[in-house]
């Protein structure tokens, strides 16, 4: 019995001890990060979808709305899967200005 609580109280300072790393935090809350910015290059209709398409095929990005009147890009992405830069660079990779 004694082996029996003295396991418990062990896991249980271990708990309490055991810090999560931010990267850990982040998962668990889902924390996502929001980044605008400047498309140019865009004419039509089929450019918008088209940049909001490579948006959307990048693992890590939730959401993605391109303006083509606004000539801009708002991306929700989570940053432990991607980054702003790696999101530009997707856009200017499929032939637009950034």
């Amino acid at each position: 019995m004694s082996q029996y609580i003295s396991n418990k109280l062990t896991n249980k300072l271990k708990k309490l001890t055991n810090k999560p790393k931010l990267n850990e935090l982040k998962q668990e809350k889902k924390i996502m990060e929001t980044v605008t910015f400047k498309v140019g290059g865009m004419s039509c209709g089929h450019c918008q979808k088209r940049v909001q398409d490579t948006l959307m095929n990048i693992d890590g990005v939730s959401k993605a709305v391109v303006s083509l009147e606004n000539k801009e890009a708002v991306v929700e992405y989570d940053d432990l899967k991607t980054s702003a830069d790696a999101l530009k660079k997707a856009v200017a990779d499929a032939g637009y200005e950034v």
